[in-house]
């Protein structure tokens, strides 16, 4: 329920910072996201398995967010106005 919480109130700001930022920088910050969320798994603090799950929600909207939106968005369109719908 944790990522799935944290997944939700990310996607108020994700999708601004992956504009702003750019998708190199979203998908490393996804790569670190998810990274640190999956060393989590060796602590046996509570705490600090939610901040895991957190983290991983997080990292699962960047996923979406940036790699498939983007990738469903391409494959919708057709020849020229790719660039025009998708910058």
């Amino acid at each position: 329920m944790t990522g799935f919480f944290s997944g939700v109130f990310s996607s108020f700001f994700i999708g601004s910072l992956a504009d702003r930022y750019g998708r190199k920088a979203a998908c490393l910050g996804f790569c670190i996201a998810y990274s640190i969320s999956c060393l989590t798994v060796l602590f046996n603090d509570i705490i600090i398995l939610f901040l895991g799950r957190a983290l991983a929600g997080i990292g699962a909207k960047l996923l979406y967010s940036i790699f498939f939106k983007s990738g469903w968005s391409m494959s919708i369109t057709v020849g020229g106005s790719r660039t025009k719908n998708c910058g």
